[in-house]
């Protein structure tokens, strides 16, 4: 029994694999797909899976919309002249919800800005709305990779340029100035 078990456990191992390449070759062949992964906690499935969800940044004109598509703003009530907020639409694309939902806590590990981020949201409002929140944010970023055709930078990695920008002037100040 335990012998058919560990064949059927060899067998799903190799099916992943296949599809673990699959996904890696769609990924190499999608441009939007590539820029998605520079953004920290997206990985290849991820951004594979986001890119074939949006279909194409142009459809959306403003983050807003982007984020209203993926179901992850809060839903609206109003009565009396009052509006009242609470959970997020249950309408929606589950799918991109789904993948920036699981992709704001890895993102967080791996950037600190997003980290400061979460746990700002995580003190204010609770663990699972820091995430919904967190993930509203991330889509923004997404929004804004695949509309400006551009990497994710950091904020680390800003300061690190601007920095060795500085160094440059201060070493060369002819050469920069007149290459500026």
């Amino acid at each position: 029994m335990v012998e058919s078990c560990l064949r059927v456990i060899e067998t799903i191992n190799k099916e992943i694999l296949v599809s673990n390449d699959m996904v890696e070759e769609i990924c190499q062949k999608d441009r939007d797909a590539q820029l998605l992964t520079t953004i920290s906690g997206i990985g290849v499935t991820p951004a594979t899976l986001i890119s074939a969800e949006i279909d194409g940044i142009d459809r959306f004109p403003s983050p807003s919309e982007l984020c209203s598509y993926a179901g992850l703003v809060p839903s609206a009530h109003s009565s009396g002249g009052k509006t009242y907020h609470g959970k997020i639409i249950s309408e929606g694309n589950r799918w991109l919800r789904w993948a920036l939902v699981e992709a704001a806590v890895p993102a967080s590990y791996a950037d600190a800005e997003m980290k400061e981020r979460l746990d700002t949201f995580r003190k204010k409002e609770g663990a699972n709305v820091a995430k919904t929140a967190m993930a509203r944010w991330l889509l923004k970023v997404v929004y804004h990779v695949l509309k400006e055709r551009r990497p994710y930078i950091t904020a680390y990695n800003k300061l690190v340029k601007e920095r060795s920008r500085l160094l440059l002037r201060l070493a060369n100040p002819q050469e920069v100035d007149c290459a500026v």
